[in-house]
């Protein structure tokens, strides 16, 4: 993903300006081809030194994911952190989907700014699994299943896919097809 600047030429007065673009290169039947994924504007705020920090941090929001580590150990300015807020949250409302919560800018416990939360109007939007199939497995081991798969022949590699089929179900119920 990256963003380009584009000169474009107006018909009615014949007078040219600059428009910026999120574009993505995808590989279709063996070629390289470029898709724009949004059209950002005449008068996009931020400047080109963060273009590539931007477009990191969209994909991030896009995937649910906060950063690590910040880039040379410092953060994004706050200005390019909402811009790729906004980005994100406009990609996903053409694709269908629910932007990720916003973090506060990767930094555990915040940045100091303190707001009051009616825990009862709380929704998740986006939530990771955390630990879900190491607890399943867990109980799987507590009941004994291992020892009972191996006891009826099972080799190895059949009990690990049986235990992670059944995980599988435990931690997202679906089908048979969905969960393989």
């Amino acid at each position: 993903m990256f963003i380009r600047r584009t000169q474009t030429r107006s018909t009615a007065t014949g007078e040219s300006y600059v428009t910026y673009r999120l574009v993505r290169s995808e590989q279709r039947a063996g070629k390289v081809r470029q898709r724009t994924l949004l059209n950002l504007g005449r008068h996009f705020p931020v400047a080109q030194a963060h273009w590539s920090a931007l477009c990191a941090r969209i994909e991030q929001r896009l995937s649910g994911q906060a950063a690590l580590f910040d880039e040379e150990g410092k953060g994004l300015p706050l200005a390019v952190e909402r811009q790729a807020e906004r980005i994100a949250a406009r990609l996903l409302a053409e694709q269908g989907g629910t932007p990720a919560p916003a973090d506060a800018g990767g930094v555990p416990g915040g940045g100091g700014d303190v707001q009051s939360v009616d825990v009862d109007s709380l929704s998740l939007v986006r939530p990771r699994s955390v630990g879900v199939e190491q607890l399943a497995l867990w109980a799987l081991r507590q009941a004994g299943l291992e020892e009972q798969l191996q006891a009826l022949g099972l080799t190895g590699p059949q009990r690990a896919a049986a235990l992670g089929l059944i995980v599988a179900r435990m931690a997202a119920p679906g089908s048979e097809r969905a969960t393989y």
